[in-house]
């Protein structure tokens, strides 16, 4: 092998993407396949999507035979476009999603996500599903505040969490009746756990843990708030309302089903 790089390369790249392949290609070279939290039922996502595209569109022919040697032979004989082509697709499904919601960042992937310059906000936005269901509603209400100040948030400040939760929802997705600059930075906004940072700017974000004794006074579950069960979807998004002072805009991310997105590097996989 050391004489002949380009075959090491093809047997390397071989062992990686073979699918039908035995315990006796002779090489510890292998790929696990793309890890996949179990996080319950949640829509898939653009980069899953995209990753499914790329698959369809590589020459497979090579794959129709039963015999390793030939399958080996096969590949071998497509053009060094093709190979490539399965090379990045198998580098990309071997990431490891993050471990967790939280400020810790992995300092490779951040730097692969920045040679390959993603737009984050173009591949992932926040749902109640995916995201906002796993805040409490004192990191809503502050996350309102960052995008559209005191003005946006005391909209929401007798609202149950679940309506600020879907409000915000319709905000980062530009469906809000807001104005045009408050939306475009909703648009473009992510929490800093997916965003791929330096390690320099990589601080806390407001919406990362606070441990129980920090919650401050967020509504218990069932919890009836005056006045909410008057506010609608709309009344919500249009209507204004006093700001509450003393309402203290703490959070705290729920570790759970729907808490986060599960693969948080899938955009970076797709990419």
């Amino acid at each position: 092998m050391l004489r002949d790089p380009g075959l090491a390369l093809d047997y390397a790249i071989f062992a990686i993407v073979d699918d039908k392949r035995s315990m006796y290609l002779g090489t510890t070279i292998g790929c696990r396949r793309l890890e996949d939290p179990n996080v319950g039922d949640l829509p898939v996502t653009k980069a899953r999507e995209v990753l499914a595209e790329a698959h369809e569109a590589l020459d497979s022919s090579w794959t129709d035979h039963d015999d390793d040697v030939a399958r080996f032979d096969a590949f071998r004989a497509l053009d060094d476009d093709a190979k490539g082509a399965w090379n990045a697709y198998s580098v990309a499904m071997s990431l490891q999603a993050k471990p967790t919601y939280d400020q810790r960042q992995n300092p490779m992937q951040n730097r692969l996500g920045q040679l390959l310059e993603i737009d984050v906000a173009a591949w992932w936005r926040p749902t109640s599903a995916n995201f906002f269901d796993g805040i409490q509603k004192g990191g809503l209400l502050q996350l309102l505040h960052d995008l559209g100040g005191p003005t946006l948030s005391s909209r929401y400040a007798a609202a149950k969490k679940p309506d600020i939760s879907s409000n915000c929802e319709k905000l980062c997705a530009g469906e809000a009746i807001v104005e045009e600059d408050v939306r475009e930075r909703a648009l473009t906004w992510v929490p800093n756990a997916m965003l791929f940072l330096e390690p320099a700017v990589a601080t806390a974000d407001p919406l990362d843990s606070l441990s129980d004794d920090d919650l401050g006074d967020d509504e218990e579950p069932g919890a009836e708030e005056p006045g909410a069960d008057e506010l609608g979807d709309d009344a919500l998004l249009d209507g204004d309302r006093e700001a509450n002072p003393d309402d203290e805009l703490e959070s705290e991310f729920s570790e759970g089903e729907g808490a986060g997105d599960p693969l948080v590097n899938d955009h970076l996989a797709a990419a």
